[in-house]
C-alpha cells in the first residue's frame, strides 16, 4: 500500500495533527498549562505525527522518481508557496494593521527586515511592536521552527539514497540513522537536558526530539514490512502498555514513545481509508495560518473591542477562521501550484527522455 493511490488515512490524521498543534498552542496563547499526553504536549504530538508520516511519504516520493531536480520542484512546491504567502501578508498586512508603532517606524525596524529570513527558513518570531499586549507577548509563528528540519530532512534522504545504493546498504543505512538518531535524543533527554545548540536560528536540541520520528517512517518506506504487520489491536494494547509501564516522563519514557508512536501512526494510517481528503487537504495550510490568527483573535478581542468572550469561544472563533482561510489557501495556491508542479515534473521528464533517444 502507498500513497499514490490514497488507500490510506494519511490525509485524515495530518488534519488531525493540524489541530492538534493548534490545540496545543492555544492553551499557551491564552496562559493555560500546556495539554500532555504520553509525556509531550500536544502540539509536540502534532508535530510527531507530521513527521512520521512525512519521513514515510516523502522517501516513497523520492523510490517512485529518484530524479534529483524532478524531486526537489515537488518538495518546493509542497512547502514553500503556501508558507511564503503567510509570511508575507504577516509582514504586509498583519504587521501594519496591528503595530503599535507609526508605519514608517515599523517599515524601519530591523525586525521587519529580519522578517523576511522566514522566507530562508531562518525562523523569526517577532516584527516591531506586534501583538505586545496579547497573554503571550510578540510571537507570530511559533508552528515554524519545525520547517527548517522537514527542509534538512528532504535534503538528506536522497543523500541517504545515494550512499546506500552505491554502497549496498540501503535498508540497513536507514535502519542505522533510526536506531542512532533514537539513542542519540534519549542521551541527550536523559544526561544532557540543559543542553542547547543554535544553528541557523533552531535549537537543535529541540529537532532532536523529533527528527528520529521522520527516520522511522522513512525506515518503514525503504524496509515495506508487510501491511499485515501494522495490526490495529497490537498498535493499541502497544499504546496502552506504554502508558502505564512509564508514569513519569523521563528518557526511557521517551525511548518508549518513539517506538510506539511510530507503530500506532503507521498503523492507523494503513487502515481503511475513512475520509477521503484528497481535493480538501488543509492540514499544511491549517498548520501554517493557525498560530497567527489566533494572536489575532486574542489580540482583537482583548485589546480592540475587548469584548467578554469566553476563552472557549476565542479558540473556536480563531479555529473557524483558521479552517476558512486553510480551505482559500488550498483552492487558490496549494492546488495551482501543485498543478503547476506536475507540469513541469512532466516537462523535465519529457526532456530528460528526448535527451536519453538522442544518446541511444
Amino acid at each position: 500500500m502507498t500513497a499514490v493511490n490514497r488507500d490510506n488515512n494519511f490525509d485524515l490524521l495530518r488534519l488531525i495533527a493540524a489541530f492538534m498543534v493548534f490545540a496545543g498552542h492555544m492553551s499557551s496563547l491564552l496562559g493555560y498549562p500546556m495539554p500532555m499526553f504520553l509525556w509531550q504536549s500536544v502540539n509536540q504530538i502534532g508535530v510527531i505525527i507530521f513527521f512520521i508520516i512525512g519521513g514515510y511519504l516523502v522517501t516513497l516520493s523520492w523510490e517512485r522518481d529518484g530524479n534529483v531536480l524532478r524531486y526537489f520542484v515537488k518538495r518546493f512546491f509542497r512547502i514553500f508557496p503556501a508558507y511564503a504567502v503567510c509570511i508575507l501578508l504577516t509582514a504586509f498586512v498583519v504587521g501594519p494593521l496591528f503595530t503599535e508603532l507609526p508605519l514608517e517606524e515599523y517599515y524601519h525596524h530591523p525586525q521587519f527586515s529580519a522578517y523576511f529570513k522566514n522566507l530562508l527558513f531562518r525562523t523569526q518570531y517577532f516584527l516591531p511592536a506586534v501583538f505586545s499586549r496579547n497573554p503571550m507577548p510578540d510571537v507570530l509563528n511559533g508552528s515554524y521552527w519545525c520547517l527548517v528540519v522537514e527542509v534538512v530532512m528532504y535534503i538528506l534522504i536522497p543523500v541517504m539514497f545515494f550512499v546506500g545504493e552505491k554502497l549496498k546498504i540501503k535498508k540497513i543505512l536507514f535502519l542505522f540513522m533510526a536506531i542512532a538518531s533514537y539513542l542519540f535524543s534519549i542521551v541527550q533527554i536523559q544526561f544532557f537536558p540543559e543542553w542547547r545548540c543554535v544553528i541557523y536560528d533552531l535549537d537543535v536540541a529541540h529537532a532532536v526530539t523529533i527528527v528520529p520520528y521522520y527516520f522511522m517512517g522513512a525506515a518503514i518506506a525503504v524496509c515495506k514490512p508487510k501491511r499485515e504487520k501494522f495490526n490495529l489491536s497490537i498498535a493499541l494494547t502497544m499504546f496502552f502498555a506504554a502508558h502505564c509501564l512509564v508514569i513519569d516522563y523521563n528518557g526511557l519514557a521517551w525511548a518508549m514513545e518513539v517506538l510506539v508512536f511510530a507503530y500506532v501512526i503507521m498503523t492507523l494510517g494503513f487502515t481503511k481509508p475513512i475520509w477521503d481528503l484528497k481535493n480538501m487537504d488543509i492540514s499544511y495550510a491549517f498548520f501554517v495560518w493557525g498560530f497567527l490568527i489566533q494572536q489575532m483573535t486574542i489580540h482583537i478581542l482583548y485589546n480592540i473591542v475587548k469584548l467578554p468572550v469566553a476563552d472557549f469561544g476565542v479558540f473556536l472563533i480563531s479555529l473557524v477562521i483558521t479552517v476558512l482561510l486553510s480551505l482559500l489557501t488550498e483552492r487558490l495556491v496549494e492546488r495551482p501550484c501543485r498543478k503547476l508542479s506536475a507540469r513541469i515534473c512532466a516537462s523535465l521528464q519529457k526532456k530528460n527522455e528526448k535527451t536519453e533517444g538522442s544518446k541511444s
